[in-house]
């Protein structure tokens, strides 16, 4: 697929209207940009598909109700925007809507626009075309496992991707996550039939332990692909760099930081750049620390820049190891790109990633915390990133009972599927279009788990806690995918508040009683989700990246409020745990709510990095420094996600396809 048609499943919204005190005075009442859509040509079974977007403008003196859209044929369907909404007089709204081809052939079709108050409906001419194409491609392995590899080390692997097919199809995507890397990234090639195209696959040991990872092939007219990856590390002989050769990217004219890490032989270490130090003005490197800073200059140019760097020990004789290092500049994004790290509030004290602060607590205003254990960190009770039992062995048997279910929600091992779907905001929505593509092609994927983008654009956890978001993914979403509601089975929810500036606890209480019990006469969101999706078993919570970027440039969602937001899913999960909500265990009493528990809590403070590697570049996240920007943004949660559902004991009975 083309990144022009992937850039319009970014969020979008999609359709409005328009209409006077009268049709005398109105007299044409709807105009839409534009007047029919055609969304050109759709692989067959491709993760994504075709979606465009679309206004409808409202030029008249009154409010207009779209109560709903009819899409005829139903290959057509809405990927964003909620249903019924209003659009304010002389004002217009925008929505998105897709193109899913069922078959190789041309469709054409209609969209229409139900308006409220005795306007007539509005039709759109829809059209689309579904290729089946001939070209087949073929991997020379599904699979790569590095072995047992030192720390500081790099090995490589090999890989040819051959079309055996007869019809040539575009590889428009090649992309992986550290500590793994791909070479060469192309933008998009176009493999002939019987033709190769060769690449690399490298593994960099920066922890001990086993890792697992993905490579992911996308095509413009084909299903994508994804090869598995496992590696250990192992430790070295002697000194050895822990840190990933890629560094995390600078911006021209904005601060920087970044810290190499070692690890072997005799600490204290050392660090010298011998070769590349000057051609990025405005860097400092402290030897001491192995620590960069300072500004790049506005100067630098934009692109790629090699560094070579020793790291010698303590010891005598003195263990050395050189390593090359890149160092990517990008330039300004429209964010404040200078907010690299956010302090606690008041203070000058950084804030601490949830899984990083342990028993330390967060409690920048001296309020009182709503839970026994206060404003502690960590996951999970008691300052710890582990769930506890019995919640965790319940969680592991809940997801051992999931099953495949049908159209009524009867299981069915053998046609049924079982639904994973995202819920949350555009932060939710946009990675999760990558992610789809990750999951489809993943060859350790159960083929009856269908994978389904419930987030939609601009709806917060309050909509989530109210019926008009979760009637439009009954409604319109999950019928577009195939899918019922009673097929259903796991959530990524993902959700937050935005322009809360009640600040802490009260910000994170809001979204912990929303969560929980519910505002405003509604209940709590994961009683309603059980309600709406009777065989919802897991709900995985998690909170939005880092949001520092946005200081001064949006008052969507910037920081703390990104941070504190986890303290709401956190607080809620404990108070599941300690049984004073949201019950999920049929033995002690009505089951109101599926099990909860944290997905990839992915959160870091900017480019001060948490202690398993993970931050924030500006250059991960837009101009508007809150929504994460493709590749790297939406590559990072993307594949921290896929490799949850591959590693959690509660998602991997049902997500890994059983044992052949």
């Amino acid at each position: 697929m083309s990144r022009t048609v992937r850039l319009l499943l970014r969020p979008v919204a999609i359709l409005f209207l328009l209409a006077g005190t009268s049709f005398a005075t109105c007299t044409n009442p709807i105009s839409a940009s534009p007047s029919s859509v055609n969304f050109g040509t759709v692989g067959l079974g491709i993760g994504l598909f075709g979606a465009h977007g679309l206004e409808l403008i409202n030029s008249c003196n009154v409010t207009i109700t779209v109560n709903s859209f009819t899409f005829n044929p139903p290959v057509f369907g809405l990927a964003d925007g909620v249903i019924p909404r209003y659009i304010n007089a002389n004002s217009n709204d925008q929505w998105s809507i897709a193109f899913r081809p069922a078959a190789a052939q041309v469709y054409n079709g209609t969209l229409t626009i139900n308006l409220a108050g005795g306007y007539p409906s509005v039709v759109m001419s829809l059209t689309g075309t579904g290729v089946a194409n001939a070209g087949v491609a073929s991997l020379s392995a599904n699979s790569v496992n590095f072995g047992n590899v030192p720390l500081g080390s790099t090995v490589t692997h090999n890989m040819t991707l051959t079309n055996s097919g007869t019809a040539s199809f575009t590889l428009t995507e090649l992309n992986t996550y550290s500590p793994f890397q791909v070479t060469p990234l192309p933008s998009a090639v176009s493999i002939g039939a019987g033709k190769t195209y060769n690449f690399t696959i490298s593994y960099t040991a920066t922890t001990l332990g086993a890792v697992t990872g993905a490579v992911n092939l996308v095509y413009n007219l084909l299903t994508p692909q994804s090869i598995d990856l496992t590696a250990t590390g192992t430790a070295p002989a002697g000194v050895a760099f822990t840190s990933f050769p890629v560094l995390p990217a600078a911006t021209q004219g904005s601060s920087y930081l970044a810290t190499l890490h070692a690890t072997g032989g005799t600490s204290p270490y050392t660090f010298h750049i011998t070769k590349g130090s000057a051609i990025i003005s405005g860097l400092t490197f402290t030897t001491s620390t192995g620590t960069f800073g300072g500004s790049v200059a506005s100067t630098v140019a934009l692109g790629n820049y090699t560094l070579t760097i020793q790291v010698d020990d303590s010891s005598k004789p003195q263990k050395t190891s050189t390593t090359t290092f890149t160092l990517p500049v990008g330039a300004q994004t429209g964010a404040n790109c200078n907010v690299i790290e956010f302090d606690v509030p008041d203070t000058t004290t950084p804030l601490t990633a949830l899984n990083d602060l342990g028993t330390g607590t967060y409690d920048p205003f001296g309020t009182s915390c709503p839970e026994a254990e206060g404003c502690e960190g960590g996951l999970y009770p008691g300052g710890s990133n582990t769930d506890p039992s019995p919640h965790a062995s319940d969680g592991v048997t809940i997801g051992q009972d999931i099953q495949p279910r049908d159209a009524n929600g009867t299981i069915d091992p053998t046609n049924g599927s079982i639904v994973f779907m995202a819920l949350g905001v555009s932060n939710t929505q946009q990675p999760f279009n990558d992610f789809m593509n990750m999951a489809n092609g993943d060859p350790d994927r159960n083929p009856r788990v269908a994978i389904v983008n419930g987030a939609l654009g601009g709806e917060t956890a309050v909509g989530l806690d109210t019926s008009t978001y979760l009637s439009t993914v009954i409604d319109y979403v999950l019928p577009f995918y195939g899918y019922t509601p009673q097929q259903v089975a796991a959530v990524w929810l993902d959700t937050v508040n935005s322009g809360d500036t009640s600040g802490f606890p009260n910000d994170a209480t809001t979204l912990q009683q929303e969560l929980e019990t519910g505002t405003d006469g509604f209940p709590g969101i994961v009683e309603t989700l059980k309600t709406d999706f009777p065989n919802l078993a897991l709900a995985y919570l998690g909170a939005v990246n880092y949001t520092g970027y946005a200081q001064g440039v949006s008052t969507v969602l910037p920081e703390p409020q990104s941070y504190d937001a986890s303290w709401g899913d956190k607080w809620a999960i404990e108070d599941q745990i300690n049984g004073t909500c949201c019950n999920y265990n049929a033995a002690k009493g009505t089951v109101v709510a599926p099990w909860m528990g944290w997905g990839d809590y992915y959160w870091a403070n900017g480019l001060l990095a948490r202690q398993d590697g993970t931050y924030w570049s500006c250059q991960d996240l837009s101009f508007d420094g809150t929504h994460p920007v493709y590749p790297s943004g939406h590559l990072k949660i993307g594949f921290g996600l896929l490799n949850f559902l591959k590693t959690d004991p509660t998602a991997t009975p049902w997500y890994v396809a059983p044992a052949k």
